[in-house]
């Protein structure tokens, strides 16, 4: 229950921040959707990756793996993770 609620969240936020259209779905096909055809230049910009993990777990690292191969696939969007000290 707790997971659910926390990934409804991390989307949310994504969608907010990225400027996401209404429709988009808030899952990981819909969210790789949405990435794979951006058009405009972005940074993403990751802090506190321990805490991502402390909350979703597995689907937090599917949802990091998720923007790396964004990333790479579309030379638009650029994915850092901000190692904080």
């Amino acid at each position: 229950m707790f997971l659910e609620i926390h990934i409804k969240i991390t989307y949310n936020e994504i969608k907010e921040v990225l400027n996401f259209p209404e429709y988009y779905g808030e899952n990981l096909d819909a969210l790789w959707d949405m990435l794979s055809t951006k058009n405009e230049i972005i940074s993403i910009y990751l802090l506190h990756e321990e805490i991502l993990y402390e909350n979703l777990g597995e689907y937090g690292k599917l949802i990091v793996e998720l923007f790396h191969e964004a990333a790479d696939s579309n030379e638009n969007i650029y994915f850092h993770i901000i190692k904080m000290i």
